[in-house]
């Protein structure tokens, strides 16, 4: 990402990596060349290898080059630049805008975000597109360029509304009324019938009364997805202003769901009845030898386990609601509402083979209160890269336990943390590691005046005291019930600040 007098770099950003390759090539050029002249045969691969890396990364980088494109805000306006010259556009001619950002991982850990800004300018069919890579800790170039450009365009949408008319993106039109939904029949749903809008999953999703699923989901890179809360929001009920409306299950709606892919069972389905063909043909190729009535029995086990591996895939479902989890399979179904879990565990245990990180095992564990006759539910997925959904759904959880926690503490009771860890009205009764890191230590108080901070690294948690560099004590994030508690912290802490 460059900034220089023709303003921000936001197409064809060239990464050091182009340079080492080009660099390689040559220098397998020239090794080549030294064997060649040592009269060694292999020179011509190695030259040939050297040729063909040097052009290809070149072409590319060169094609790259020729693409790029600079953005300049000018404050009520933004110039862009590229090779076929310099345009200029006010922000009235701003007509749709899309922004998502995505994390970038290495080796499981979070290097910075990629994020996309594109802008649909008054009669251009194409939006002009901004993508750049930002490290973490860096501020985004056009952080003022784009906020400027969604305040304007969301209040000149509010007035087009007000005045009434409509406005819209993809798949959805608004007008004073109505939230219309699809393209060619419109489904027209009351905004009194809405209850929220907000993002999970990638997606901007908009939930309607007595209906646990979102009844739209906006990608976030589709046209004017970005400005629906800021159009919606004020034309719906609030919270205290709507009827409760019933949920399905009890629950609310629903903010996350993961099921097995379609794919698995279908796969399951098809080996199932190759295996149950399979079974006929071995019975016939050795009638009336008893292999054949083995082979075709042997066949059939296959097969029904093919089959059960299929209707075990297609009744498993995990969900997060706004009041609680379910959790569905062959045997049954499980619901677990947040004001009956004791505690919840997340963890993210990351694997590595000869050095090399090879993919993320994430867990997430509900246990519930004494006495509620509830049952645990748990969840886990193994992944490449961190799953953004499961650890803003993690945060979304933590929040709402944290908040009966909090609860518990303004009664003047204290609230357990982790087992070396307890919430008391004044501070934080804590275990320090015991000598040599082995065992703990008898329980020390932080008053929350004395509260240096924390930090959060590789799974692991550190508490500081004011005026000492060094941690007073540590704990492992994947503890029970050590997110709740973590935001309980925040929550105190940010009230003695």
């Amino acid at each position: 990402m460059t900034t220089n007098h023709s303003g921000v770099l936001v197409k064809g950003e060239l990464s050091v990596w182009y340079a080492v390759g080009v660099a390689a090539g040559v220098l397998a050029v020239i090794v080549g060349t030294v064997l060649l002249v040592l009269q060694l045969p292999a020179g011509w691969f190695v030259v040939a290898a050297g040729v063909v890396l040097a052009l290809s990364v070149g072409s590319t980088a060169l094609a790259l080059w020729q693409r790029r494109m600079w953005v300049e805000d000018l404050g009520s306006g933004l110039v862009v630049r590229d090779r076929q010259g310099s345009r200029q556009h006010s922000d009235e001619q701003v007509v749709g805008l899309a922004l998502e950002t995505k994390k970038q991982h290495s080796q499981g850990d979070i290097k910075g975000i990629t994020r996309v800004f594109k802008v649909w300018l008054d009669g251009t069919p194409t939006p002009v597109v901004m993508t750049n890579s930002i490290r973490t800790g860096y501020p985004d170039p056009l952080a003022n360029l784009i906020d400027r450009l969604v305040g304007t365009l969301a209040e000149r949408m509010s007035d087009d509304i007000n005045r009434g008319g409509n406005t819209g993106g993809d798949g959805w039109r608004l007008d004073k009324s109505h939230l219309l939904l699809g393209t060619s029949q419109e489904q027209a749903v009351p905004l009194a019938e809405l209850v929220a809008v907000e993002v999970y999953e990638q997606k901007m999703c908009v939930w309607r009364q007595g209906q646990d699923a979102a009844i739209f989901k906006a990608p976030l890179g589709s046209r004017n997805a970005h400005l629906l809360p800021l159009l919606l929001v004020p034309r719906i009920p609030r919270a205290d202003e709507r009827r409760e409306a019933p949920s399905t299950i009890g629950l609310g709606r629903i903010l996350f769901e993961r099921k097995p892919q379609a794919v698995g069972i279908g796969l399951c389905v098809m080996f199932s009845i190759v295996a149950f063909v399979a079974g006929f043909i071995l019975l016939g190729v050795n009638w009336p030898q008893v292999e054949g009535i083995l082979s075709l029995g042997l066949a059939w086990v296959v097969s029904l386990l093919f089959a059960l591996g299929a209707v075990t895939q297609r009744y498993m479902v995990f969900r997060c609601h706004e009041r609680g989890v379910f959790r569905g399979s062959i045997f049954g179904e499980k619901l677990l509402p947040y004001a009956n879990v004791a505690s919840f565990t997340y963890s993210a245990t990351k694997h590595y083979h000869n050095g090399a990180y090879v993919g993320t095992q994430l867990s997430m564990k509900f246990e519930p209160l004494a006495g509620s006759g509830a049952k645990a539910i748990s969840y886990g997925a193994s992944v490449q890269v961190a799953d953004d959904d499961l650890e803003e759904l993690r945060d979304f959880i933590s929040r709402q336990l944290a908040d009966r926690m909090a609860e518990q503490l303004s009664t003047g009771q204290p609230v357990q943390w982790t087992a070396n860890l307890v919430f008391q009205r004044e501070g934080i009764q804590y275990r320090p590691a015991g000598l040599l890191g082995i065992g703990r230590k008898e329980p020390h108080f932080l008053p929350y005046d004395a509260y240096g901070g924390c930090n959060l690294d590789q799974g692991v948690f550190y508490l500081f005291v004011k005026g000492n560099s060094k941690a007073v004590m540590t704990e492992q994030c994947n503890a029970a019930n050590f997110f709740p508690g973590y935001y309980l912290l925040l929550m105190m802490t940010a009230t003695s600040e």
